[in-house]
């Protein structure tokens, strides 16, 4: 399920959690008819407690989708395990 709305209306629940943009990217997104649409994508992080959410922009449009979002961002270490 992705949680799409006007761009100032994803703009205002950004700034609610003090969410600032950290990285832009191209999004890929399969839509139910099988085409995948490219559009230009950000990163936004609470750099405070860690809240992160990754947007899609939809310009043509003045919408934005938010794709996913969690917690806990903070830097990852070479030298660190993980799952992989």
């Amino acid at each position: 399920m992705v949680d799409c709305s006007s761009a100032e209306i994803v703009r205002s629940m950004l700034t609610k959690y003090e969410e600032v943009p950290f990285a832009k990217f191209t999004v890929m997104i399969q839509i139910p008819s099988g085409q995948i649409l490219q559009q230009p994508g950000t990163m936004f992080v609470n750099p405070k407690n860690g809240s992160w959410s990754i947007v899609a922009l939809f310009p043509e449009s003045g919408m934005a989708c938010i794709l996913q979002n969690g917690a806990y961002f903070s830097p990852a270490s070479m030298g660190e395990k993980t799952a992989l």
